[in-house]
């Protein structure tokens, strides 16, 4: 059994602690409304967190030096992370977030030496596959652990805490799985099969923010198609910036036409509310809260 081999087990389970998964009656959102702790994933606690850098610290000697591994830019995110303890709301918050952050890069190096490129792609893709199909099937019998309760009752969440962690599971899903073909390498009708789940679980997740990202993300996956001729490909991009910067213009001057088109209400479901409270912060605290504090009790509340 080769190294790499011994490494697949590690870096599913690192993605199961960041997939988010639950196993809850009761959504996140009715959690907190209840004064109940919102963190109730099965693996991203601190005990998944620290098996998982008990697992993958196993395998450092294979990167050989992990800062040139990183990269520049990178290295100064994870100092920039890692200083903002010293003007954090929570400084607890923030080392869990710069621990989990470190388990990323690393797992995700590892991943790129020992898999490749391609391989742990795969894996990432046939993974949530697997989840997105397991929380369809949940869903689709009304079992109360894949749907929301409350205001968003009867909306899928899948095996995840929150409608809003499910949705962007799904784009994610969605995006791989139309661009990414060539690096899959997979039969085409399993991937096309699959984009058609990803489309209607979307629409009854009715996430507005992951319906966003996905439309975003397939547009500019389109603008960007590698078209060989430089004038023709030039022109096609140009062409799609244009599009993309005056239909959103249209959507920005037309706010309730754009709310319709989410469900949304002309506060996007309170959000200008919550805007009003976040905003004074910028100027409180001009350096944040600390990394991975979500702005900190104040804005969170």
């Amino acid at each position: 059994m080769t190294i790499s081999t011994t490494y697949v087990p590690v870096f599913l389970f690192v993605l199961f602690v960041f997939s988010g998964l639950t196993w809850s009656a009761a959504d996140s959102q009715m959690v907190a409304d209840a004064g109940g702790d919102t963190a109730i994933g099965l693996f991203s606690g601190k005990a998944g967190l620290l098996a998982g850098l008990a697992l993958t610290g196993l395998y450092l000697p294979v990167l050989g030096n992990p800062l040139r591994a990183l990269g520049a830019a990178v290295c100064v995110f994870w100092l920039l992370a890692f200083a903002s303890v010293a003007w954090a709301s929570t400084v607890g918050t923030v080392l869990f977030a710069v621990a989990n952050l470190t388990l990323l890069l690393v797992a995700t190096m590892l991943a790129h030496r020992l898999l490749g490129f391609q391989r742990a792609l795969r894996l990432v893709w046939l993974t949530g596959t697997a989840l997105i199909l397991l929380s369809v099937a949940l869903a689709v019998i009304g079992d109360p652990h894949a749907l929301m309760g409350g205001m968003h009752a009867g909306r899928w969440r899948g095996v995840f805490a929150h409608k809003n962690s499910f949705g962007p599971f799904l784009a994610v899903n969605l995006l791989v799985a139309v661009f990414g073909q060539s690096s899959l390498k997979l039969p085409p009708a399993l991937v096309a099969a699959m984009v058609v789940v990803d489309l209607a679980a979307l629409f009854f997740t009715n996430s507005a923010t992951a319906d966003i990202a996905a439309a975003a993300g397939l547009i500019a996956g389109i603008a960007l198609l590698p078209i060989p001729n430089r004038a023709v490909r030039g022109l096609w991009r140009g062409g799609s910036v244009a599009v993309a910067c005056l239909l959103g213009g249209a959507l920005l001057l037309q706010p309730a036409v754009t709310g319709e088109l989410l469900g949304r209400d002309a506060t996007m479901s309170g959000r200008a509310a919550m805007w009003a409270q976040a905003m004074p912060m910028t100027v409180e605290r001009p350096l944040g809260t600390g990394y991975g504090t979500g702005g900190g009790a104040q804005v969170s509340i």
